[in-house]
C-alpha cells in the first residue's frame, strides 16, 4: 500500500475526504493551492465555529512550520550523525519562529 492509500483509507475512516496536496518547500503558494487551503478553511471554520480569516491564517501557519521543520532535518541529517537531526531541526525552527514574531 502506498503512502496515499493509506492517507485515504485512514481519513476515510473518520468520514473525510483525502485530498493529496503538494507544496512546494520554497517559493509562494500558487492560485490553485489556495484555493484549495481556501477551500479546507471554510470547512473548518464552519466545524469549529472560527472566522474563515483565523482558520486560513492556522493552516497556512501549520504547513509553513511542517515545511520548515522538514527542510531543517533534511539539512541537519547532513550535518550531524544519525540520531541527533532532531536537536538541530527544533533549534532552526525555532529560530525562524522567534525572528517572525519580533
Amino acid at each position: 500500500m502506498d503512502k496515499d492509500d493509506r492517507h485515504h483509507t485512514r481519513v476515510s475512516l473518520t468520514g473525510g475526504i483525502f485530498y493529496p496536496l503538494v507544496v512546494e518547500t520554497l517559493g509562494l503558494w500558487s492560485p490553485d493551492s489556495l484555493e484549495t487551503l481556501k477551500s479546507i478553511s471554510s470547512k473548518v471554520c464552519a466545524v469549529l465555529a472560527v472566522p474563515f480569516w483565523k482558520a486560513l491564517k492556522n493552516s497556512l501557519e501549520q504547513l509553513s512550520v511542517r515545511l520548515w521543520t522538514y527542510n531543517a532535518r533534511l539539512i541537519s541529517s547532513r550535518i550531524f550523525p544519525a540520531g541527533r537531526q532532531h536537536l538541530l531541526a527544533w533549534m532552526i525552527v525555532r529560530q525562524i519562529l522567534l525572528r517572525k514574531s519580533s
